[in-house]
């Protein structure tokens, strides 16, 4: 009953083995470090154009406040003051100071920002650059070393669609149900009273049930445990 089902869980197992050998090959490593070497340098040009506005607004910033300073500075030029209005524009006077150096500081820090910027932008443009050409040679080379895993991964498929037209539909439809569920292999041989998958040991009753039915459900590990004659 069950020779034809593990007979296709072993070819489907086969099958796993050279896909994961397809996944862990070099080529296609270097395909997915380049990759992510593209993503990294676009999220870093993403945060340099934040940066880039948050200069602009302390840019403005600036500018707003000079502004404020110079129509106060004129408008004391302007104007006719009394003795002690001066007296109290002196008195401020320190303090405008310290505004416009304020001001003086904030824009040297933001002109070394934006050098910055541009050299980190630069910098960026030219990795995505060099790393795309890398990407699509080693995705070239990857497709060319993949491709000669094809025919035995087809064949494999071949023997698997002929197989099943001669598996017991129940236990093929509990096997596709249970691996999509990430149980795998799903049909075990029992282990002297115990589960060949996860190895807990079954009750004397449980043994008796699974010899009368055939095969049983693990309650721990949910694969299917049958005798092996």
């Amino acid at each position: 009953m069950f020779e034809k089902i593990v007979q296709y869980q072993n070819l489907d197992i086969k099958k796993s083995k050279l896909l994961r050998e397809i996944d862990s090959l070099k080529e296609k490593q270097e395909v997915d470090n380049y990759a992510k070497l593209i993503k990294d340098n676009q999220n870093k040009l993403a945060q340099i154009d934040n940066d880039a506005k948050t200069c602009i607004e302390q840019y403005h910033k600036c500018e707003i406040e000079f502004e404020k300073l110079k129509k106060e500075i004129e408008k004391i030029k302007n104007s006719d003051l009394s003795l002690e209005q001066k007296n109290k524009w002196a008195s401020q006077e320190h303090i405008m100071d310290k505004q416009l150096s304020n001001i003086e500081r904030i824009l040297s820090t933001q002109v070394e920002n934006v050098n910055n910027i541009i050299k980190q932008f630069e910098l960026c443009k030219n990795n995505i650059v060099t790393f795309k050409n890398k990407y699509l040679q080693s995705k070239e080379n990857y497709a060319n070393v993949k491709q000669s895993y094809v025919p035995k991964v087809e064949e494999i498929n071949k023997e698997m669609e002929n197989l099943e037209k001669e598996v017991n539909q129940i236990l093929l439809a509990k096997y596709k149900q249970l691996k999509q569920d990430k149980i795998f292999p799903v049909f075990v041989a029992v282990n002297n009273s115990s589960c060949g998958g996860c190895s807990m040991e079954f009750s004397s009753a449980h043994m008796t049930k699974l010899k009368q039915v055939g095969y049983l459900e693990c309650e721990h590990c949910r694969r299917i445990n049958y005798l092996n004659n």
